[in-house]
């Protein structure tokens, strides 16, 4: 292959790959996330959860009062998975999941514990998160800018996704 061929080649290969990476089996594209980032299919990870099926759409914007106006946006990293909703143009809310491990309930950060929910649940108010262990699981439901939902709020939407845990 003469070399201004093979040039014309390598970009011509990485934008098939990259087009290919944005769909999915179906070849549609995957929704698209605030400020240009695509989704990630919602499949299941090494945790077999399929994250951002425990809480809908529909359910974060009833709770947090502000419509999530695009897909939830899933990633999965390791032995964690995210599930980002965004309501006017930017995160709102997220959840996160992991597999519990030895490590004990977090001390020495400013917390409020909450009773009667998993096994054990904290609120840290100053990054507007609540973490929960519940069983072989932690799953945290926060608010992308502290402030921007309340412990009220993380609360329901926890009672709404533990229940549908593996």
């Amino acid at each position: 292959m003469p070399r201004g061929a093979f040039l014309t080649a390598i970009p011509a290969a990485a934008l098939a790959l990259a087009l290919g990476a944005c769909s999915d089996d179906t070849g549609a594209p995957a929704p698209s996330g605030p400020a240009g980032q695509t989704a990630t299919p919602n499949e299941s990870n090494t945790l077999g959860v399929r994250q951002c099926e425990l809480l809908t759409a529909a359910e974060v914007s009833a709770v947090i009062g502000r419509e999530v106006t695009s897909a939830p946006y899933a990633e999965n990293h390791g032995n964690t998975a995210f599930c980002r909703y965004s309501a006017g143009g930017r995160f709102a809310a997220f959840l996160k999941v992991e597999m519990r491990t030895t490590q004990p309930v977090p001390s020495g950060i400013p917390e409020d514990v909450v009773e009667d929910l998993g096994d054990t649940a904290v609120w840290v108010n100053f990054v507007s998160t609540l973490r929960v262990f519940d069983g072989d699981w932690i799953v945290d439901i926060g608010f992308e800018e502290p402030g921007d939902g309340t412990r009220a709020q993380a609360v329901a939407l926890a009672e709404i996704a533990l229940p549908r845990l593996p």
